[in-house]
């Protein structure tokens, strides 16, 4: 027979899950990981909606000898925010992994594939974003930067379709 939950549903046996608000190192770890995520992606995003803009003011001005142009100042510039944001991701990520470790038994063979999966996405992401930046065509760096973006996205979306309760 079912017994009755809080929200006037049948409870077929399951624990009934309480909602707390704990400020602490996991919470620290939470906050620092999807702080890193969305400076590496979300940063990915805007430099991709501003630089159509950028190269039309850039190519109007212009760029003594042997400078770099302004869109290549500005990538240069996200860069230098980006990527100790990736290496924090990374970081947290691991922190992440060694939080979970020990229920990795408890875990089912579609959460690790899924978990496995989003390593080789961010992974794939990282690759990417290191490629673009050395690349020297147009149609590589566009190449690469779809990887990078795209690989970053199916990974956040990857996690966001975890059941860690």
């Amino acid at each position: 027979m079912a017994r009755a939950s809080l929200a006037g549903l049948p409870d077929y046996g399951r624990e009934i899950l309480m909602r707390t608000f704990n400020l602490d190192v996991d919470a620290l770890r939470s906050f620092l990981h999807l702080l890193s995520v969305g400076v590496w992606i979300g940063g990915q995003i805007v430099v991709a909606g501003l630089i159509p803009i950028v190269r039309k003011v850039s190519n109007q001005v212009a760029t003594p000898e042997g400078e770099k142009t302004v869109t290549q100042k500005i990538a240069h510039r996200f860069s230098r925010i980006a990527w100790p944001f990736f290496a924090l991701a990374i970081i947290t990520g691991l922190w992440n992994l060694e939080a979970v470790a020990p229920e990795w038994g408890n875990t089912s063979l579609g959460w690790k594939v899924g978990f496995f999966a989003k390593l080789v996405l961010v992974a794939l992401s990282g690759v990417g974003a290191w490629l673009h930046g050395r690349a020297r065509r147009p149609a590589e760096r566009a190449i690469f930067a779809s990887l990078a973006s795209l690989s970053a996205l199916v990974a956040l979306l990857l996690a966001a379709s975890f059941n860690v309760t």
